[in-house]
């Protein structure tokens, strides 16, 4: 494959319509995708609450603009109850801000293996991109996370739709796999190139380790 090709693999992720999503994106076509990926509509209760969700959904695509992004390798590693030095190759995504990374692979990274395909260097990245959302059921989204639409047992879920333009690959000095031990209940980053000190700074921002009453709620919800 060729970066382009590998480059719109690690945003696709693991989501099986984003390939269909892209496709109605580019002709203009959100409503018949919302409608297809939607969870059923109830027969009875809740019936309206899905019409409600499904109805924004439908008209909320927006764009395309043009913007860029970086892809980052990095080294993950997850614990739950017990330390662990086993880390993995996963993908951060940095776009023009200080904020963290946002980490392309579904975490925790426990037990996975690298991530295939791969960039093992920093790749910039120009995209065209476009907003929409999605009829999700609210249950598998904590209070917590925002969603621009809580109806019942239903729920509207934006997201940005992404197709890569071009790759430009940066020549970048490989990291070797760390060895080092991460505690119970933590959730750490490494690059797996050599980064500027603002990017690293951007990437220990990512790293969480629970400690008093938070390891303790972990290891409840385990139990």
């Amino acid at each position: 494959m060729s970066p382009t090709e590998i480059a719109q693999h690690i945003l696709d992720g693991k989501w099986k319509h984003a390939r269909a999503a892209r496709h109605a994106c580019q002709r203009g076509a959100w409503t018949e995708l919302a409608r297809e990926v939607a969870p059923r509509r109830p027969l009875f209760v809740g019936r309206l609450d899905h019409g409600r969700c499904l109805a924004l959904a439908e008209r909320s695509l927006t764009g395309p603009e043009t913007t860029r992004l970086t892809l980052v390798p990095l080294w993950a590693c997850s614990t739950e109850d017990a330390v662990s030095t086993e880390w993995v190759a996963v993908h951060g995504v940095a776009e023009n801000s200080s904020a963290p990374l946002c980490v392309r692979e579904t975490g925790p990274f426990i037990g996975v293996d690298d991530a295939s395909p791969r960039a093992d260097a920093l790749w910039e990245c120009t995209v065209r991109r476009w907003t929409a959302a999605t009829v999700v059921e609210s249950r598998s989204y904590a209070p917590s996370i925002t969603l621009p639409l809580r109806a019942g047992a239903f729920g509207v879920l934006e997201l940005q739709v992404d197709e890569v333009l071009s790759v430009d690959v940066r020549e970048s000095e490989p990291v070797a796999r760390p060895t080092r031990e991460v505690p119970m209940f933590a959730s750490w980053f490494e690059p797996r190139v050599r980064v500027a000190a603002e990017l690293e700074a951007r990437i220990r921002a990512m790293c969480f380790t629970a400690s008093g009453e938070d390891a303790e709620d972990a290891a409840y919800a385990e139990g």
